[in-house]
């Protein structure tokens, strides 16, 4: 039986012929490695920074798990039939989902303004539903976006 051990940049295996120590054949990948090592501990910092923050995460205003709960609250029920089937899906039922996200969140908007030090702002403004209140189509120019070629299918 040969155990690997690994050990900042060696290689030790034991069994076998006996034990030896190897140096890595590729220098180079070590220092790859060990960069991905730094950049992973870095990114963990910032992440445990961010969590014991005392400003939490809100998506519109809410905490990440309340909007999550309100979010599967709503989608789930449309997208999927009471047997837990998924439901065909298009662009109508897509904006049917959008609009009752939208209302319930009591329809977020997005306000930019200048800042005096020249900064851009952003703040977001929440108001009730009514009746002629609809949720924002954004529409997205793809007219210069390669065209979709469906390969041919074999004729019988």
């Amino acid at each position: 039986m040969v155990v690997l051990t690994f050990k900042a940049g060696t290689v030790q295996t034991e069994g076998g012929d006996g034990d030896r120590t190897a140096e890595p054949s590729n220098p180079a990948g070590t220092q790859e490695l060990s960069s991905f090592r730094a950049e992973t501990a870095e990114r963990r910092e910032r992440e445990a920074a961010l969590q014991e923050s005392s400003f939490p995460l809100l998506i519109h205003g809410h905490p990440t798990e309340e909007y999550q709960t309100i979010y599967h609250s709503l989608v789930d029920s449309m997208v999927c039939t009471a047997s837990g089937r998924p439901r065909p899906y298009s662009l109508e039922p897509g904006l049917r989902i959008k609009q009752r996200l939208w209302e319930t969140l009591r329809c977020p908007t997005l306000r930019e303004e200048e800042q005096p030090d020249g900064q851009l702002g952003r703040t977001e403004g929440f108001s009730s539903p009514t009746l002629r209140s609809f949720a924002p189509l954004i529409e997205v120019d793809i007219s210069e976006e390669p065209v979709h070629k469906h390969p041919q299918r074999p004729q019988q």
